[in-house]
């Protein structure tokens, strides 16, 4: 998707900062280039970038694994999934406090309101199904076009507008849900670098377990989408935004487990193993691990 990840908040203190913000900022756009950083990779895809703002984070307690492969009847089976919340569960919100000239109340609302964009945007069966207006949408700040330009790529995905940048989205003629639980886990904080501005970051692995559309398909596979993303909810009265919506401003994605890339929007899950080596290569459910620290370039994965 052709949106630099951090120009919305730079837009955003421009206005606030810019005597003459309106023409600068309409100067500045045209001469500034955009960028999307895409790479298709064995079992990944990987857009835009974040800082390390949870390294220092508690790592997760590791639970026994039951063996065996998935089936229809026990999609987690042989996944350390097995043991994560179900859906909106696994995400859980830090206490809310006031900072910097956000009261409590605005801190709990914008953690409320990332919440319920997570699950809109990776839980959402509208979603899922590939929705070209998925819900999550009018959570987003329509600032400079900031929504125009993701609704584009709903509508016209692309290698330089790609919609699984923000949404978790399936062909619905290939794929469907195992069951209807999906798993969720990861962890979610907040700062306020500026009076007026809440940052939150969130960082969740989705578990997806999938099969073929077709009569006697049976066969289950798993899709681990790993999200990174940092929402800015703004003080109406100092920025221009919505009151109460979010700016995504950094984001980036893998989806394991995705060895196809065919630019259409829609995670193309693997059934037969692609880019899969048993007990080496990157384990998609490291959850101490961060997205920056995977391998340049193709790579393999541990299981699935």
């Amino acid at each position: 998707m052709s949106i630099e990840p951090t120009d919305f908040v730079a837009r955003l203190r421009a206005e606030q900062e810019d005597p003459e913000r309106k023409d600068a900022l309409r100067r500045e756009r045209a001469q500034r280039p955009r960028r999307a950083v895409f790479a298709g990779i064995a079992g990944a895809l990987v857009l835009g970038g974040i800082g390390a703002w949870l390294a220092g984070a508690t790592p997760w307690e590791r639970q026994p694994v039951d063996e065996g492969p998935p089936t229809v009847a026990a999609p987690f089976r042989g996944s350390p999934a097995a043991s994560w919340a179900d859906g909106a569960a696994g995400i859980e919100l830090p206490e809310a406090r006031a900072v910097n000239g956000m009261t409590r109340n605005q801190v709990a609302d914008a953690l409320n309101k990332a919440k319920e964009f997570l699950v809109a945007a990776n839980l959402d069966p509208a979603t899922l199904r590939g929705e070209k207006t998925p819900p999550a949408l009018y959570m987003l700040d329509s600032f400079e076009g900031t929504r125009d330009e993701i609704q584009d790529s709903l509508n016209r995905p692309s290698k330089d507008r790609d919609p699984l940048c923000l949404f978790t989205r399936f062909d619905p003629a290939e794929v469907r849900l195992a069951g209807s639980v999906i798993k969720t886990r990861g962890r979610m904080t907040f700062e306020s670098p500026r009076p007026g501005e809440v940052l939150v970051h969130a960082e969740y692995s989705f578990v997806y377990p999938l099969v073929r559309v077709g009569p006697g398909a049976d066969r289950v596979t798993r899709v681990v989408m790993d999200r990174e993303i940092t929402f800015g909810v703004y003080d109406a009265w100092e920025y221009e935004t919505i009151p109460g919506s979010l700016v995504p401003v950094q984001y980036q994605y893998v989806g394991f487990n995705v060895p196809r890339d065919d630019a259409d929007g829609f995670l193309r899950p693997g059934f037969g193993g692609e880019g899969l080596t048993p007990g080496r290569g990157v384990d998609p459910y490291d959850l101490d691990r961060k997205l920056a620290d995977l391998p340049a370039g193709d790579f393999t994965i541990s299981r699935v």
